[in-house]
């Protein structure tokens, strides 16, 4: 499982271009593959929190190896795994193993078809692919707005405090 900036990631692709570049280069195998994003976002923020997203991450740790997956967590707390001739039994039990850890969170109750919906979407990799592909796009550049909206808010704060700490130097030299 590579690292998201939730767990403090300091350098490197984030984890949406890492998908991306994930599902692009799939395009030459994707017979049988699977996905499912699980909508960990939609949580109450109490139960958003890293340590709870890097728990429901490793309820997929075990199933990477056997079904040849990746699993991405997103800046959004959302999961992606993506998989190889896995059963969909897996796929729910692993679900199932997510949803109980969230179980406080109204998000998780229910047992209709919408109710699992709401939780996360599962995606046929081989019809679904350019789909998929539009969706992991529209996440990265969203990404990468709200993470230049960042930067430019953190360069303004600093070039503010410098001028303030100038002022101040400035200040001090007074008799």
């Amino acid at each position: 499982m590579a690292l998201a900036p939730t767990q403090n990631q300091k350098q490197g692709p984030s984890q949406e271009y890492l998908l991306l570049d994930y599902l692009q280069r799939l395009n030459r195998s994707l017979e049988g593959r699977m996905a499912v994003h699980i909508h960990l976002s939609r949580l109450r923020p109490q139960n958003r929190q890293d340590h709870h997203v890097r728990i429901a991450a490793t309820t997929f740790e075990g199933m990477t190896q056997t079904y040849d997956g990746q699993v991405f967590i997103l800046s959004s707390s959302d999961l992606f795994f993506v998989c190889k001739d896995a059963s969909i039994d897996d796929i729910d039990a692993a679900i199932l193993k997510v949803r109980h850890l969230f179980n406080e969170d109204p998000l998780t109750h229910g047992e209709e078809e919408e109710d699992m919906a709401r939780f996360c979407t599962y995606y046929n990799v081989e019809t679904q692919h350019e789909e998929m592909l539009d969706l992991i796009k529209q996440m990265h550049t969203q990404y990468d707005k709200c993470n230049k909206q960042i930067i430019s808010t953190y360069n303004e704060k600093q070039r503010n405090l410098s001028k303030i700490q100038q002022n101040t130097i400035s200040y001090n030299k007074i008799p």
